[in-house]
């Protein structure tokens, strides 16, 4: 990001020259504006109004150099971005590619019926934060927000040595359970976050009340949950489809895990891997 500055060391060159000396409380004034953002290379009380108005105009104009080169900059990076179908990260910098996404593949939306049980999340005040949700519906979440959330499970899933198919997996549980709604919550149970975890599954991977609504926290905490959920299913011969029954049941496999996983899961699976194909 850069900013003019020209108007706000002009008032400040102006009133020195007009002032002197005594023009120093309008120097400071001036200063404090947005625009000077921190001190000047300069003292005010050691050089005389000449001198000061030169080395100001010098370094003022030194930044604005320095912004037009970060605007060229920013402006090749976002021609890069837009021939290689990528985008700038606005935080980093960096270029990364986008996600190819039907409307599909965005999160499921609903909400349970009834009123929140005791242990729910349900009604607890939204976190003020990042990634934050709308409100405890699954999905309720800008697709802006979803995209960089399935980015961080994509990238956590790759570090963790995950294949696309097995990301696959974990993005489409989570486009189920949570829509992608990080500040999901359950009606009937203390299920919350991205992966729909009651408490007891959740502190087993790290999610305590103290970090429950930590985005990174749930991201890292549904890739490893379905890795082990991936292994216990090649250990027991099951087939795929399997790894989100283990999810919703247990080990039990006794709550209807495996008709929702065959209806509302698999159906995205490749779907979610062709995407990753190309990213």
């Amino acid at each position: 990001m850069s900013f003019n500055y020209q108007p706000n060391y002009m008032k400040l060159v102006k009133a020195l020259q007009e002032g002197g000396l005594e023009g120093a409380s309008q120097a400071r004034q001036a200063r404090a504006t947005r625009g000077l953002g921190g001190k000047l290379p300069l003292d005010i009380k050691q050089v005389d109004t000449e001198s000061l108005s030169e080395q100001m105009i010098s370094y003022f104009s030194d930044i604005d150099e320095q912004n037009k080169r970060a605007r060229e900059e920013n402006k090749a990076k976002a021609e890069a971005a837009e021939k290689a179908n990528a985008e700038v990260d606005p935080v980093t910098g960096e270029i990364t590619k986008k996600l190819s996404l039907t409307e599909k593949l965005y999160g499921k939306q609903g909400v349970q019926e009834g009123q929140p049980a005791p242990q729910s999340y349900f009604n607890f005040e939204i976190v003020d934060r990042p990634f934050k949700g709308n409100s405890r519906k699954a999905g309720d979440i800008s697709k802006e927000q979803q995209e960089e959330i399935m980015k961080m499970i994509i990238s956590t899933g790759r570090k963790e040595g995950m294949s696309n198919r097995e990301i696959a997996l974990t993005l489409a549980t989570v486009r189920f359970e949570s829509g992608f709604n990080p500040d999901a919550a359950a009606k009937t149970s203390s299920a919350s976050g991205l992966g729909q975890f009651i408490n007891e599954t959740g502190s087993k991977y790290g999610l305590t009340d103290e970090n429950r609504w930590d985005v990174g926290m749930q991201v890292q905490a549904i890739v490893d949950h379905t890795a082990d959920n991936i292994e216990m299913a090649r250990k027991k011969g099951y087939s795929e489809d399997y790894v989100y029954a283990l999810h919703h049941d247990g080990p039990g496999l006794d709550s209807g895990g495996l008709k929702k996983s065959r209806q509302q899961v698999m159906p995205y699976v490749n779907l979610y891997e062709k995407m990753l194909e190309n990213y």
